[in-house]
Parts: structure tokens; sequence; C-alpha cells
């Protein structure tokens, strides 16, 4: 499947400006665009095992590489460019990130909450016209986030379209 969008994010990015939990960042725009680019789920969890897990994000903790990741995420998702599967692993590749940026209160994770504040309405379009997977997905990082412009009543709206509790 094309990755235009999140491919030309990608390619907008210098990823030697930033860090993985262990290593540099150089690369990671290519492993990012095979990721977003598979539909195949075992294929999927070697590549999440292999260049996601431990590096974007590990345990509460994020990189700098976390930012630009998170525009590439939200990129593919508004291109409607993610097969079923690969959509479930960046919901939560999202989730994985902005829940330590909720915790944190470093320069990073201010920057890494703004650049999940940005897609805010995106999954709440999601949330409305995907899947009750999706919306529950989408719920975890909405309900992250009560001070932005999103009124609470929209969260709630959509926990009870699909019966789900926040």
């Amino acid at each position: 499947m094309s990755n235009d969008l999140s491919g030309a994010v990608i390619d907008s990015v210098d990823w030697s400006l930033f860090d993985l939990a262990f290593s540099d960042a150089c690369g990671f725009g290519d492993q990012l665009r095979a990721f977003l680019s598979c539909g195949d789920v075992d294929a999927l969890k070697e590549l999440w095992h292999r260049y996601i897990e431990n590096r974007v994000f590990c345990q509460d903790d994020i990189s700098s590489a976390a930012v630009p990741t998170v525009r590439v995420l939200f990129a593919a998702l508004a291109s409607g460019e993610t097969q079923r599967t690969t959509r479930s692993f960046v919901l939560d590749l999202l989730f994985l990130i902005a829940h330590p940026a909720y915790l944190g209160d470093d320069k990073l994770a201010l920057e890494c909450r703004e650049a999940v504040r940005a897609g805010i309405w995106l999954l709440v379009q999601i949330a409305i016209t995907g899947e009750r997977w999706e919306a529950a997905a989408c719920l975890e990082i909405l309900v992250l986030f009560p001070e932005s412009d999103l009124d609470q009543s929209v969260v709630k709206a959509i926990a009870r379209k699909w019966h789900l509790e926040v």
C-alpha cells in the first residue's frame, strides 16, 4: 500500500538530529516507512519488536524521535493509507508515546504533547467513523488531554456511542 503522505513527512525530517532510546535515529525514517507500509500481522510484530519497541518509547520514557514520529503517524492515519492491522499498531504507538508525554513535564514531554494535541480532532473522527476497537484506542489517548481544545462532552459522546467507559 502506498504511503505518500507519511512518506513525505518522513522525508521532511532530518532523523540524524534525533535520538532513539539506545542509539541515534539515523535510518529510523526508513524503518518507520517499512512499518507503516506493512499489512501482515506477523511481519508487523517483527518490525515492532525490531524497530519500535524500546527505541521510540521505553517503559514510561520517550526518545526525541517521538516528536517527528507522532507527526508521521498522524499523516498515515489522515491519509487512510494504513491497513487495518497497521492502524491498530499505529494507535497503540500513539498511546505509548502520548502516555509518558502526559506524565512528563520536561521540554520533550511538552513537545510530544503538542504534537499529539495537533491530531486530537483526527482521533475524534476515527473514533466516530471507525470501528469500536478504534474508538477505544482513540479514547485512551483523548482522555490524556482534558486541557485541550476538545470539549470533554465529545469524549463522553464517543464513549456512549460505543458503550465504552471513560
